[in-house]
Order: C-alpha cells, then structure tokens, then sequence
C-alpha cells in the first residue's frame, strides 16, 4: 500500500517512522501543505503541497499535531474524495475487536484495550493507554504516556496532555484539554481547559 505523509514538521517524521516499520506499508513520501517547505527524512522527500500533485497513492495519513488544523484539512480532503489510511506502529497492543478509524495515528508502544473505538484522525502518542470501551473522538490527541481508564470518552478534537490521566467512566468535551500530569475525576465541559491533581477548570481572568 502506497501513503502519503501530510505534513513536514515533527509529527510527521513521526508517522514516516510508523509507516517505514509497518510491514505492507509503503511510504512515498511527504507533502507539505500551506506555505510549510518541508525538509527530506530517512530517504522520503517532499514530493509536492496537495494530493493531486502525486500520482499512484492508495490514501494519505494527515501528520499534523494541532487537532484543529489536522481536522479542517480532513475535511476539505474528505470532500474531494481523498481516501485515509491508519498508521499503526508494530509494537503498539491493539485489541482484536477495537475500532480504528480512517486516518487515525497508534504510535510506538501504544495500547488500546478491548472494545475501544478510536475515530477518524485521532492520535494516540507515544507509550498511551486507551483501556477498555473507550470511545475517542474524531481528530483527538492523546499525549506521550496519558492514560485513559475504562470506558473514557473524548469528544471531538478533545486533547489529553503528556502524562495525564481520565478515571473511569469520565467524559471529556468536545475540543476540551486536560493538561499535562493533569488527574481528571470529573466530566469535562466542552471548550474547557482542566489542570492539576484533582483537574480543575482554568478560569479565564
């Protein structure tokens, strides 16, 4: 299968990473949307701005951290007919019945537990932990070693920062954030930003 990389800064060397250890995979290389130049990484070069520039490609994984830019370049390639593809490192734990949606991102070490349905362009990052009948949203971010009990559910473009952790059951917003090392016990508003231990809501001044 031929991919294309979206995206030129670190979050895209880090699905060129996935994609080169995936077996089946062939990554062609990367392309750098906007005005981003984008620089060449482990033999991939950037091979044009858009998908139409490049020919015989089977889809494209959106490689772009900020969850809103990676959500509105999804939609516009989601309406010009461009197919997704996930990227799933070898040593990430998938559960045989877990959902992965089109376009998601499962990084190195990552574990995604029975029942778990991850959406469209989700990234879960590096050493994560999504347990069981989670539901995470489309175009989420779950940061380098944040945890997710059971039965979690992230909204939409929701992001859970490095080290932090959802007890069970907890729901999260839509475009919501719990900070970094952040321990949240209670639902989450849409839009709010939690921080601490126990997660309280920042208010703005």
């Amino acid at each position: 299968m031929k991919v294309l990389i979206v995206g030129s800064g670190g979050h895209a060397r880090v699905v060129a990473d996935i994609l080169l250890a995936a077996p089946g995979v062939d990554p062609m290389g990367f392309l750098a949307p906007g005005t981003g130049a984008g620089e060449p990484f482990r033999g991939l070069a950037v091979l044009g701005r858009d998908p139409a520039d490049v020919t015989g490609h089977d889809g494209v994984v959106l490689a772009v951290g900020d969850n809103r830019a990676r959500a509105a370049l999804a939609e516009d390639y989601a309406r010009r007919g461009v197919a997704f593809v996930p990227a799933v490192h070898p040593s990430a734990i998938v559960a045989p019945d877990a959902e992965l949606g089109p376009g998601c991102v499962i990084c190195a070490g990552a574990v995604v537990g029975a029942g778990a349905r991850i959406g469209a362009h989700a990234i879960l990052n590096t050493g994560c932990s999504v347990d069981h009948d989670c539901v995470v949203g489309a175009c989420c971010h779950v940061a380098p070693g944040a945890r997710l009990a059971g039965a979690v559910t992230l909204g939409t473009g929701a992001f859970i920062g490095i080290g932090a952790c959802v007890i069970q059951g907890r729901t999260i917003g839509d475009w919501a954030t719990a900070g970094a090392g952040a321990a949240v016990v209670r639902n989450v508003r849409p839009g709010a930003v939690v921080v601490g231990v126990p997660a309280r809501e920042l208010q703005e001044s």
